[in-house]
């Protein structure tokens, strides 16, 4: 098996799934043992986790310039979609059913609209899967409740223009002087990257994963702005201010500060390493495959991400042919890759076939010119062996 190769793997699916970084181990490690209290109790050893726990919530809302007391920790990006989606429109007037969306979102989205009966309208999205903020504004209705897009695309890496939509909503609320819609955004991808100046951007929700961040897996925050009218889904005790039952996880809440801190400090070296690894294998692969088609816009992209449609290519054997040639990619997002044809490639107009020759390359800390050499020597070896017309 290709695992026990003796040369050494090239993992390029950060996007997936990070590494957990070791200042975060560290800031973790006495919550393992030491200080494994429950931090609901009332006694010395809950006081220790409960001190804990408060201090990364702390962390979390200095690192996106929010109040403490308006992040929620749960256990990951799914689960704060949920609650956020689900509690919101529980709570609001009967009237508010109606939800503005892009196709191109992740499906934690999709498969939630669909399933609370909402009415959904999906503003379109352009070749590049960009949305104009003018496209979003003329889908608001009377009764639209919320308006939800990613940050960054996770299969695209395409950078949404979060910002000038949470002002045009901000000028419609101001007018009517209503809470609604509210505005959220799923930010799994954008915090290693980008800046998360949560006020500047508009919204009433955020969510991130620690997964994502070089952070434990099996940990998320929900930003909910103060106000939001929102129903807890998990009921039982009052942790988390109320609107999220159920034992802390200390351990992970503390991972996933750290790891947001450390992210969002150092998100300007992050780019400068990363952007001409990116340029490079673009570059690369568009040399060996000419035709190849660039899915994502090449200037409204986050840094780390790579993602192509090879014609003639199946994106799945491709994917299988590189790990056991001991590279690590991906075709679409991780919760999707066995679901067929990318739902957010054929959004931006391409056909079936195009969107199952997709491959996705996502760097990372680790990322680096020997790596991106090495994919693009194995690469023409494997295209030719796929190669169906």
């Amino acid at each position: 098996m290709s695992y026990f190769s003796t040369k050494k793997r090239i993992y390029l699916d950060y996007a997936a799934a990070t590494p957990l970084d070791g200042r975060v181990m560290k800031a973790m490690r006495p919550y393992f043992g030491v200080e494994f209290g429950n931090a609901s109790s009332v006694h010395a050893e809950g006081r220790m986790a409960k001190r804990g726990l408060e201090a990364a919530r702390a962390e979390v809302a200095e690192a996106l310039s929010v109040r403490s007391e308006e992040i929620v920790f749960t256990s990951g990006a799914t689960e704060s979609i949920n609650l956020f989606y689900k509690g919101v429109i529980e709570a609001a007037p009967v009237d508010k059913r109606h939800v503005v969306t892009l196709a191109t979102e992740h499906m934690a989205t999709l498969r939630v609209l669909q399933d609370l009966g909402c009415e959904v309208t999906l503003a379109p999205v352009d070749k590049d899967g960009l949305v104009s903020v003018d496209e979003v504004m003329r889908a608001i209705r009377p009764d639209t409740v919320l308006v939800t897009m990613m940050y960054v695309n996770n299969e695209i890496g395409t950078v949404l223009p979060i910002a000038e939509v949470g002002k045009a909503l901000a000028k419609i609320k101001r007018s009517t002087k209503e809470v609604y819609p509210l505005f959220f955004s799923d930010a799994v991808q954008a915090a290693c990257a980008l800046k998360l100046e949560v006020t500047k951007l508009g919204v009433d929700g955020l969510c991130l994963s620690g997964s994502k961040i070089y952070g434990p897996k099996g940990v998320g925050v929900l930003f909910i702005k103060k106000g939001t009218p929102l129903k807890a889904q998990i009921l039982g005790g009052t942790q988390e201010g109320g609107r999220r039952a159920g034992t802390e996880n200390v351990v992970g809440a503390v991972g996933l500060a750290r790891a947001l801190a450390i992210a969002q400090i150092e998100h300007e070296d992050y780019e400068k390493k990363l952007r001409p690894l990116q340029s490079s294998l673009f570059a690369g692969i568009l040399k060996i495959v000419p035709q190849a088609i660039i899915n994502g816009s090449r200037t409204q992209r986050v840094c780390s991400n790579v993602n192509v449609s090879l014609p003639g290519v199946d994106g799945e054997a491709l994917v299988m042919y590189l790990d056991e040639a001991g590279i690590a990619a991906s075709t679409a997002s991780s919760c999707t890759s066995s679901a067929g044809a990318s739902h957010v490639i054929k959004a931006l107009g391409r056909s079936d076939r195009l969107a199952e020759s997709s491959v996705r390359f996502t760097l990372g800390r680790k990322s680096n010119k020997s790596e991106i050499k090495r994919v693009l020597k194995e690469l023409p070896r494997i295209i030719k062996l796929l190669k169906i017309d």
